[in-house]
């Protein structure tokens, strides 16, 4: 299937735990400048969509070869209410159905970089949609920002509230669906490595290794091969 043809979602959590100022400064600032530098990244032949999520998963943009007005929607994500992975990813399969050319018999490359940094609360479980994924042959390849030590103010005012991440069940989602899954608590490292998958996610049948994503201390997971093995590279958060 010629690149031209490919699709690519990038769906970023906007809950209110985004607000956290663990990862500067802040983990949602730091998703949206990642998420503009994939888009940048990403060949100028192959379409992007993006979503943003809460509760609700938004469509910002439906996929196109438009890069300018996908970094343009990024950059009004703000942040609040809960969170909802699974239909977030549920959206997103959606996106990339949509985005098949009119009387192909052939599935269009797609895949999905889903951005998190909590534990999903609301909607569809997120493992048996990361299963539709496998089924449809979609890598999603997700993140999990921030550090256990982040934390937000409380509903109430009266003080703060953790808001860990939760690297094992996204790390649950890209092994069931042969992509890959970062931790990672530092802005300039989630820029980097969303730099890599947007130069690579797009265009490789299926990609195997990405060389160089575990350099500044991302933690890469290399998920598939063997089931159950991982492989640990960098500093663990």
């Amino acid at each position: 299937v010629p690149v031209e043809q490919a699709s690519v979602i990038v769906a970023t959590d906007r809950s209110g735990s985004m607000q956290a100022t663990d990862v500067a400064p802040s983990r949602l600032v730091a998703a949206r400048r990642a998420a503009q530098s994939f888009v940048d990244a990403v060949p100028a032949d192959v379409r992007v969509g993006a979503i943003a999520f809460n509760q609700d998963a938004s469509v910002l943009q439906s996929p196109t070869r438009d890069h300018a007005a996908v970094r343009a929607a990024l950059g009004t994500v703000t942040a609040a209410g809960s969170t909802a992975t699974g239909n977030a990813l549920e959206r997103a399969l959606g996106l990339l159905r949509q985005a098949r050319v009119p009387g192909s018999t052939e599935q269009a490359p797609g895949a999905v970089v889903l951005l998190s940094d909590g534990k999903s609360v609301r909607g569809r479980d997120a493992l048996a949609v990361a299963d539709e994924a496998a089924k449809a042959e979609v890598p999603v390849y997700t993140v999990a920002l921030g550090t256990p030590q982040g934390t937000i103010p409380s509903s109430d005012g009266s003080g703060s509230r953790a808001v860990p991440p939760d690297p094992a069940t996204l790390a649950q989602i890209s092994e069931r669906t042969g992509g890959r899954s970062f931790a990672i608590d530092d802005a300039a490292e989630l820029e980097q490595v969303y730099r890599e998958l947007g130069s690579r996610v797009a265009t490789e049948e299926r990609p195997r290794e990405l060389a160089g994503l575990a350099a500044g201390g991302a933690l890469l997971l290399l998920l598939g091969g063997v089931a159950g093995s991982l492989r640990w590279f960098g500093r663990v958060i």
